[in-house]
């Protein structure tokens, strides 16, 4: 399984229990994990209550017990990946080991 990178994208508002299963779930099937955070421009309201960075700080708890090499990719439009097939490139926000 060398060099295999798992890719798990959500908005994660807010980032919960069956977030963390996923990524436990993802980390046992590869060696880095990137995250990205959908919706990263979009807070303060009630379907997106948190901004990307408190949504970083949420994750970045739950990631240090996770073995293996990860990295949060957040300020991307993954929302429109769905309906235009394009994405801007995601600035890093967070790195582990």
């Amino acid at each position: 399984m060398q060099g295999v990178r798992g890719l798990f994208v959500g908005r994660f508002q807010p980032f919960h229990s069956g977030h963390e299963q996923l990524v436990e779930s993802i980390a046992a099937e590869v060696e880095e994990l990137v995250i990205g955070i959908g919706s990263a421009d979009a807070s303060h309201t009630r379907r997106n209550p948190f901004t990307a960075g408190e949504r970083l700080v949420m994750i970045s708890r739950v990631l240090p017990g996770v073995d293996v090499g990860w990295s949060v990719l957040g300020g991307a439009s993954w929302s429109n990946t769905r309906s235009t097939g394009e994405c801007q490139y995601p600035t890093r926000v967070g790195r582990g080991t």
